[in-house]
Parts: structure tokens; sequence; C-alpha cells
């Protein structure tokens, strides 16, 4: 039995580096999986984590998890996943969490829906214009798995919000073809996609869709993943593939960069920011 630790609290950097791992080891038959204590959970890892073990039990693979108290509420999370149910989270308290596993349009807009109410029950004076722009993000974000992943079972989407600390950090996961695959599927993008790096830059261009249908708003769902990010002056990561985007805003300074990472299979998204 191939064994693998996990830690539910790290932070989205620590994630990238751990997606690795976890891609390693999902073809394996028998698998245990440790999670390290935790007292509190992020978004990042906890779609990450939930995407693999998603993907494993529609395999029909076994995963033995090795959890202690303080990592009760994952170890939970993946006991409804191994019995198949349609898993949704909320945590009242601070820091809010919100999680949802996407399987249609429906449940993006249900996750988008509560990730707004979250925000606004804990800090009735936060800018309704961001609101309305992360109400539009985590719904396209959501809806992008369900048109573009072709593996929505193992679609999720997470929310944390701190109002203590004024920071969020929202996530999603699938493990899905990727945006190579998907881009692929594009004519007009034909000569253009010759890795997961160049797949990655041309996914978050306005208009770039895995498909060659227009639509009012295609394509521009990562295109505001990152005016939102750089809108908050936060740290926004996606992966994809064997390339990651880490796109930093602070100080109306913004670097963008694309490495080597993973490989991770399908799509994970993440973005820590400070909020109003």
């Amino acid at each position: 039995m191939t064994e693998i630790r996990f830690a539910v609290d790290a932070e989205p950097a620590r994630v990238v580096n751990e997606l690795a791992g976890l891609n390693r080891v999902v073809d394996g038959a028998e698998v245990e999986l440790r999670l390290a204590q935790s007292s509190r959970e992020r978004s990042g890892a906890l779609v990450a984590l939930a995407a693999w073990f998603a993907e494993r039990v529609a395999a029909g693979r076994s995963t033995r998890v090795e959890a202690g108290p303080a990592a009760a509420v994952p170890a939970h999370m993946l006991k409804q996943l191994e019995e198949g149910a349609n898993i949704g989270m909320s945590a009242v308290g601070s820091p809010a969490h919100e999680f949802l596993r996407i399987r249609d349009a429906r449940t993006a807009h249900i996750l988008a829906d509560r990730v707004v109410m979250a925000i606004e029950t804990r800090n009735p004076d936060f800018s309704s214009s961001v609101l309305r722009m992360a109400r539009f993000v985590f719904e396209e974000l959501g809806v992008n798995i369900v048109d573009h992943s072709q593996s929505t079972e193992t679609g999720f989407g997470a929310l944390t919000y701190d109002d203590k600390s004024k920071r969020l950090e929202l996530a999603f996961a699938d493990r899905g073809v990727g945006f190579y695959q998907s881009l692929q599927r594009n004519s007009e993008l034909a000569g253009r996609v010759a890795d997961d790096g160049d797949a990655l830059q041309l996914a978050v261009t306005q208009g770039i869709s895995g498909s060659g249908k227009a639509r009012s708003n295609m394509g521009v769902g990562l295109h505001q993943l990152v005016q939102f990010s750089d809108l908050l002056g936060g740290e926004l990561w996606i992966v994809s593939g064997s390339a990651a985007l880490h796109r930093r805003s602070a100080a109306n300074v913004r670097t963008n960069s694309i490495h080597t990472a993973g490989p991770w299979r399908g799509t994970w998204i993440a973005l820590d920011a400070p909020v109003p």
C-alpha cells in the first residue's frame, strides 16, 4: 500500500508543490492517506484533496484515510465522497467556509449565492461592486468545470473568508482534461497552443475558450478572475498539466510568471487576497 501525507491547512503556494504528490499516487490500487493535524482548513487544499479523492472513488480504487480529531472535518468530507454524496458544507463563525461539489450550472449558481451571503452577513459594509464581481467570478468558474472539464464528478469550489484578518481564499479544482486539451478543441487556436504553459496564458485571455461556439461571456471567467485578483491586491495561482501561473498584485505593482509545476491532471485555482 502506498502512503501519502497531505496538509489541509496548507497555504496555496505550498499546495502547488503538493499537487505532484497527489497526482503521482492517484492511479494506485491501494493508497493510505494521512491527513495532517489542523485547526483550520484552507480552500485551496480542500478542493485539491476532494478532486483527487473523487477521481479515485469514480475509478473504484481503495483509499484508507488516517486522521486525528483535528482533521475530523476533511475526513468526514472524504467519507461522504466515498458514499457518493453530492456534498456541500458551510461553517459558521470565523473564518467562514463554503464548500460545494459542482456537477451542473445550478450548483455553480448556488455556490456563488452562498459565497456572497457568507461575506455579506459577516461584513455588511463590504463593497457592493466587489460582491457583484465575486458572484460573477464564482459562478463562471463553476460553469467552466461543467462546460470544459469533461469530469464534473471531480469538480469542487470553495471559499474561506476570515472577517477578523479581512482575507478571503477562493479555490476550484477538477481532475478533467485541463486547459491544453480543452483549447485543442477550438479550431481557431490551431498552432497556437504548444504546451501547458501556452494554454494557461491563453486561458486567462478574454474571449479565449475551449469551444468554438460564440457566446456573450465566452472566456471571461478566468479573465475576470485575474482582474478580481488585481482589484483586491491578491496572489493568484492556476495549475493545469505541468504548468503553473502565479500572479501577484500589491501596491499597484503586478508580477506574472508561468513555470513548471505538478503535474496535475485537470485544473486547480486558488486566490488568496485581502478584502476592503
